[in-house]
């Protein structure tokens, strides 16, 4: 069975707002500077705690799509140069989102610049919606109105597109699109950082990686050179700029998204590839089947790291737009609706699940030794097989 669009648009909710901003920061493109500590006691390898800065409203206009662009930049506030990280959201997701692991990363001497793909917001309306339960005691009005409502029921409303229809409804154009606002990023690395003095001398042009989640792992992949036909239309999108890449909860072979097993080969790139055993396709895809872009890739330097445990948003960092409050109420809520014998039809979204720890290292590790050139960093990384972590390489 399919899983719900509601489920689904709750996790482009998570990954889209894990921001620790209760609102997104006023239009503007004038840049201002936050000094943040993003450390934890899993922060182990790399370099000590840098001071972050922000720039949440950083543009580029693309004069050959005629559209602006819109970026949040990450930086740290001393030193460099670092190297650069442009990383991808999921579908319907948007920059704001991903912060807990992009400023972790950027705390470890990195510049990360986001995106906002023209999907961003696609399905924010439906994630804001949760079931609600009813009252623990209707009044007697309440009582009155649902009586009445039961007498004389409404037509339907139109049900939501089935999830599947995200990926049929994606043309080639729509993936063109997505590694254009990456190369559109990378063509201007001057030109931002002179748009931005606080950037002067903090970007190596020279090592820069992709990352992405979702859909993002999916953007990411074409940047390294996956093979897609879609529509008819086979198209190789890679970069050689791109040094290296990361793709948390990558698509497997799928005639609806264009991809065949033969498609992955063509990555050439040095690829990280995140999966778990929770973390399912949306078209009901048993987790093995995001095993597949890195079974399906060539050597050299694929890495795989399997999560036991890991679900679909572990890779998030959790959803910093909500006080924890408001997340433990809504858990509650679901919770008791379940008791009432009601089906929510999702599970809650609202954590970061298991292994999120190790999602923040391992891929620190993996910048470290393709983009920093730390040749302990493999080391480091091939550690962290456990009873609960698996990793593969080739």
């Amino acid at each position: 069975m399919k899983r719900t669009i509601l489920a689904f648009a709750l996790a482009a909710l998570a990954a889209g707002c894990a921001t620790r901003q209760q609102q997104p920061p006023p239009a503007t493109t004038s840049a201002t500077s936050t000094a943040t500590s993003t450390s934890g006691p899993d922060a182990k390898g790399g370099e000590q705690d840098l001071p972050v800065g922000a720039i949440p409203n950083a543009t580029l206009h693309d004069a050959q799509r005629n559209r602006d662009l819109d970026l949040v930049i990450e930086y740290p506030t001393r030193g460099g140069p670092y190297p650069v990280i442009v990383f991808s959201h999921g579908y319907g997701g948007s920059n704001r989102g991903y912060t807990t692991l992009t400023e972790f990363w950027t705390s470890r001497g990195y510049v990360c610049i986001k995106p906002n793909h023209a999907d961003a917001g696609a399905i924010r309306e439906a994630a804001f919606s949760p079931v609600m339960p009813p009252p623990a005691r209707e009044t007697r009005e309440q009582r009155r109105e649902r009586r009445e409502r039961e007498q004389n029921p409404q037509p339907a409303a139109a049900p939501p597109p089935d999830p599947e229809s995200i990926w049929t409804g994606q043309t080639e154009n729509d993936y063109r699109n997505r590694v254009a606002d990456i190369k559109l990023v990378l063509d201007n690395l001057g030109t931002i950082e002179d748009k931005y003095p606080e950037l002067k001398g903090r970007m190596d042009k020279a090592k820069v990686g992709v990352g992405g989640h979702s859909y993002g792992a999916l953007t990411t992949m074409l940047a390294g050179g996956l093979r897609v036909t879609k529509n008819g239309a086979t198209i190789t999108l890679g970069d050689p700029r791109v040094k290296a890449g990361i793709a948390m909860s990558p698509q497997g072979p799928s005639p609806e998204i264009g991809t065949t097993a033969d498609s992955y080969a063509s990555i050439r790139t040095p690829m990280l590839f995140m999966t778990g055993s929770r973390d399912f396709g949306i078209e009901g895809q048993s987790p093995e089947w995001r095993r597949q872009a890195y079974e399906n890739s060539t050597a050299p330097d694929k890495w795989l790291v399997w999560i036991d445990g890991a679900t679909h948003m572990t890779f998030t960092g959790g959803v910093g737009a909500l006080s924890q409050a408001e997340i433990d109420r809504r858990q509650q809520m679901m919770r008791d609706a379940q008791a009432r014998g009601m089906n929510p039809n999702v599970s809650s979204p609202f954590q970061r699940g298991r292994g999120f720890g190790t999602v923040r290292i391992a891929t620190l590790a993996f910048w470290d030794a393709y983009l920093k050139e730390d040749a302990k960093a493999k080391d480091r990384l091939s550690g962290f097989n456990s009873e609960s972590v698996k990793i593969e390489k080739k």
